[in-house]
């Protein structure tokens, strides 16, 4: 995992990103300091390849998976 995994949104809410097996995974505070949603997959179907995966925010306070 390459940049930020622990962002704050533009919603005030945490998201933390990481790789499981070939999949990139997202959790995400339900409301601002609330609880954590389930782990879901981004990037729908698609597949990584081991320690391909950067994290980063634009200034538009969105993630950006790379």
């Amino acid at each position: 995992m390459n940049g930020d995994w622990l962002l704050l949104g533009r919603d005030g809410r945490l998201s933390v990103y990481f790789q499981a097996d070939d999949a990139a995974l997202w959790r995400a505070e339900s409301t601002p300091g609330g609880r954590w949603e389930p782990p879901r997959r981004a990037g729908g179907d698609q597949e990584l390849r081991p320690g391909a995966l950067a994290v980063g925010q634009g200034a538009d306070g969105y993630a950006h998976l790379v």
